[in-house]
């Protein structure tokens, strides 16, 4: 649904409601409910055939024929309800020591944005009048095939226009008030597009072209979802492919009749005969898979950009209010699932494996300049994937420590690289980064031969719009670091929805080296379906990066007693182990409230000077129980005679003027 899912658990957004189905471009429904607190998982029973479905031939669809999109129709502006969101999760152990952090600072020296076209709108031609942009991009050598909400375009990959924008309601064959959520992708190995779109009630619809223009014939298909009851929605239809399998993967919801209240039932997953699907075969072999207890959360299938037969989903453990990797002591895991076998009919069951990473939490909303309407960042299921030369490489948002995850800021997108085959499971990669300080949300990854990875992301804070950025790392680059970023599309409004997508593209271009294209959004005015889109074409420059610079080594140390709002404490901290060698802590006799604080593990730091301030989040331990910690200090010579200030995850918290002692920072 356009939409978030467990987070939309909710209310999308209210327009009209027909006798039994509500204006979908415009969801709203309380889902309530959709975030339960689930046992913890069985080793058996996790995966079974899902009964009853069947899959329609609707018809064929030449796109090259399609009218031109007329717009939204006369209609009242949707209003967009309040979200649901879920509680945090509490941290149950440490950080990972491999984890790693990186601040993504502008200026790449290699990475250019090689072309910038305007994609689908919010407004005319786009039929939506809706709240926020979700879209997906395929690319091949010659076309680049947007599909946003309820409209598509069609580039050439030089930046001519081969289709304008059309409504999706002609290529779909069904009322625009009963879709949502569109992907597109292109297959290289199979020379052939695919696409899907939610359809209410109780239906995927999918199509495949029949040849390698986009602009040309394509065979559209119909499957119906399961659930318990008579009215399913299966929300976000994700697509994937390898060689000869076609993969589908929904959250499906039961819904009472009306679509007013959704209840989650279960991930349902579809792989089909991808070689009778190209054929046009009107019933093309597959198998339905579900989840009977409900453990599973957005399982994502993906694009495979090299050979292989084997098809791969990706599932992030955590992404549901309960933590049910499967890890003593608890952690974060990317649970893989491997279709190896041939194709249907012959019934192939996945194997199942979770690779540990570092914890992931609810990342908090993002600010933006001059109003207090924060940007929704949702949730912390994956939003991303690529498969290629046997690495997967996945994206999500990550919230910080205080709700279960790692980021230093209100939202990071944690990266995190696994080598396939699974067994035994190998994690390569595992950081978050956020951008020149300000958070960072819905990434999209794709990567090319020579596992040079590109990163598109969203960004937004006090001081900055939200914007389409792209970052990069080569693969001749230090593991879990990235380049500094390029803009794509710089915003100048802010969103006063709320709401900025729930998830958006990266893909690479076949044949071009290191020639990728990213699909965003941004903002020039405030209207509420006045969001725009940009497709961006993304090239490295010959040769790389210059070599970085030394990296900075800012020293800051303080001690003393400080009259608090919460007591009198004390503090002592040294930050500047590159300088004397000392080991970099944090700590305190009486935090103001009679417990004493001693650091464990420092996470990151931040240094401001134009304020003279410094920052310091980590791990440790208060009255013997570990908890995470935030000091900030500013620098007596600038804020006579200093000023101190604690944050603890036990929700103790202690700010206030120095009475003795100092706080230097150089």
């Amino acid at each position: 649904m356009d939409s978030d899912s467990f987070r939309r658990i909710i209310p999308k957004r209210t327009l009209t409601l027909s006798v039994t189905i509500v204006a979908l471009s415009l969801f709203a429904f309380p889902l309530s409910g959709l975030r339960p607190a689930l046992a913890a998982p069985t080793t058996t029973g996790l995966i079974a055939q899902a009964p009853g479905s069947s899959v329609d031939y609707i018809g064929t669809v030449s796109v090259s024929t399609l009218p031109s999109a007329m717009g939204p129709g006369v209609g009242a502006t949707p209003r967009l309800p309040a979200l649901q969101l879920p509680s945090a999760k509490a941290r149950t152990t440490v950080a990972d020591p491999a984890f790693s952090i990186s601040n993504v600072p502008p200026g790449s020296s290699f990475i250019n944005v090689a072309k910038s076209l305007e994609g689908t709108p919010g407004y005319n031609p786009n039929p939506c009048l809706c709240a926020p942009s979700d879209m997906g991009l395929g690319a091949s050598s010659q076309f680049v095939f947007q599909m946003v909400n309820l409209a598509g375009i069609v580039y050439t990959t030089s930046g001519a226009i081969a289709k304008p924008a059309f409504s999706l309601e002609d290529f779909w064959f069904a009322e625009p008030t009963r879709m949502s959520d569109p992907q597109v992708l292109y297959d290289a190995q199979g020379g052939r597009w695919f696409a899907s779109i939610l359809v209410l009630p109780n239906h995927v619809r999918f199509a495949v072209s029949a040849n390698s223009d986009p602009t040309g014939i394509w065979y559209i298909y119909q499957v119906s979802a399961f659930g318990p009851g008579p009215t399913t929605l299966p929300d976000q239809p994700f697509i994937g492919y390898s060689n000869d399998k076609f993969l589908i993967s929904t959250n499906n919801f039961s819904c009472d009749p009306t679509l007013t209240i959704c209840v989650f039932f279960s991930v349902e997953i579809w792989v089909f005969n991808k070689a009778q699907m190209m054929a046009g075969a009107f019933a093309p072999a597959f198998n339905a898979f579900f989840n009977p207890g409900g453990l599973f959360f957005r399982v994502d299938p993906m694009q495979q950009l090299t050979p292989g037969n084997d098809a791969f989903l990706v599932w992030n453990c955590e992404s549901i209010s309960t933590n049910v990797c499967p890890f003593t002591p608890p952690t974060g895991g990317i649970t893989v699932f491997t279709f190896s076998g041939p194709p249907p009919p012959t019934v192939v069951f996945p194997s199942i494996v979770t690779v540990p990473i570092a914890l992931t939490g609810t990342p908090n909303n993002a600010d933006q300049p001059g109003t207090t309407t924060k940007l929704n960042t949702n949730d912390e299921r994956i939003i991303s994937a690529v498969w290629s030369n046997n690495r997967i490489w996945t994206a999500l948002n990550d919230g910080p420590f205080l709700n279960g995850g790692q980021c230093p800021v209100a939202s990071c997108v944690r990266l995190d690289q696994i080598a396939t085959p699974t067994t035994p499971a190998s994690k390569l990669q595992d950081f978050d980064f956020y951008s020149n300080g300000a958070a960072a949300f819905y990434g999209a990854v794709s990567t090319d031969s020579s596992n040079n990875l590109v990163a598109m992301f969203e960004t937004s804070s006090s001081t900055v719009f939200p914007s389409l950025l792209v970052t990069a790392q080569l693969a001749t680059m230090t593991p879990q670091t990235l380049a500094p970023s390029s803009t794509v599309k710089a915003g100048s409004a802010v969103d006063m929805t709320g709401r900025w997508g729930d998830y958006y593209y990266a893909t690479t271009q076949p044949g071009a080296p290191s020639t990728f294209w990213i699909s965003g959004g941004y903002r020039t005015i405030t209207l509420f379906q006045g969001w725009q889109t940009r497709i961006g074409q993304i090239t490295f420059a010959a040769g790389g990066p210059s070599p970085p610079p030394p990296p900075p080594c800012p020293e800051s140390d303080g001690n003393g007693n400080f009259q608090g709002n919460n007591g009198q404490g004390n503090f002592a901290f040294d930050n500047d182990k590159c300088e004397d060698g000392d080991t970099n802590s944090v700590s305190s006799s009486n935090r103001g409230d009679g417990q004493s604080f001693q650091s464990t593990q420092i996470t990151s730091t931040q240094f401001d000077q134009a304020t003279h301030a410094t920052s310091i989040t980590g791990i440790g331990v208060s009255n013997g129980v570990v908890v995470g910690f935030t000091l900030v200090a500013l620098e007596s010579s600038l804020t006579t005679p200093g000023w101190v200030s604690f944050s603890f995850s036990d929700g103790y918290t202690n700010a206030g003027y120095l009475t003795s002692g100092t706080i230097l920072l150089h």
